[in-house]
């Protein structure tokens, strides 16, 4: 089973270890996120015949049931690709993991649930590619939602519209492909941090070798 130390209360004094919901022996990748409403959202990866990406939701002390949003036959692509979740402030939640097409091509596909049971068939973010793509974060902005990803050596940005993501924005044109990216929103602002990536392919960030902050209104 996996088991995540949560500090359920802000004031508590030591954090309360918390169980996940029950899930098949061998499961990997667990990510959390938190709700406005203070519920917890996880999610995680689960070996069947096949990979499948599930979800359940910690509310008044409860676990719900897990829900299966993709099975490998939707084309989960393996466990190393860690799913992401992200509880959006207008109650909806959006999961995305890593699939792989016909000729292994790697593709990022997201779900949407507005109602914390049912979750949308989902849609693609960015385009197909062979290359290195992932660790797609996303925030609320608007009344709706944007995504941050990387792909192809870019960080990319898109706007979510009318059940699809809108065209992609490069934002950096050249960054580490293999490092992780962090969003935080606030007032309107989206702080994206990330590996810069010279011209001369050095992997560190050109001023003061620190990860760089970006602004996006």
């Amino acid at each position: 089973m996996i088991a995540l130390a949560l500090p359920l209360l802000l004031l508590a004094s030591a954090p309360v270890l918390e169980d996940f919901p029950p899930v098949s022996p061998g499961s990997v990748s667990p990510e959390i996120a938190g709700a406005a409403d203070g519920s917890l959202w996880a999610v995680w990866i689960e070996k069947e015949d096949a990979p499948v990406v599930r979800a359940a939701r910690l509310k008044g002390g409860t676990w719900s049931d897990p829900i299966t949003i993709a099975k490998g036959e939707d084309g989960v692509a393996n466990d190393a690709d860690i799913p992401q979740v992200a509880a959006l402030t207008d109650g909806s939640v959006v999961v995305q993991w890593m699939s792989r097409g016909a000729g292994g091509a790697a593709s990022m596909l997201v779900a949407r649930s507005k109602d914390g049971r049912t979750f949308a068939k989902p849609v693609p973010l960015g385009k197909p590619s062979k290359g290195e793509r992932g660790f797609a974060r996303f925030w609320s902005e608007g009344g709706t939602f944007r995504a941050a990803w990387l792909e192809d050596g870019q960080l990319l940005s898109a706007p979510w519209g009318d059940g699809k993501f809108g065209e992609a924005t490069v934002v950096d044109p050249r960054v580490c492909e293999c490092c992780q990216l962090s969003v935080a929103a606030t007032s309107g602002v989206a702080l994206i941090a990330y590996r810069d990536r010279s011209d001369d392919e050095i992997r560190e960030t050109i001023e003061n070798n620190q990860l760089r902050l970006l602004r996006e209104r």
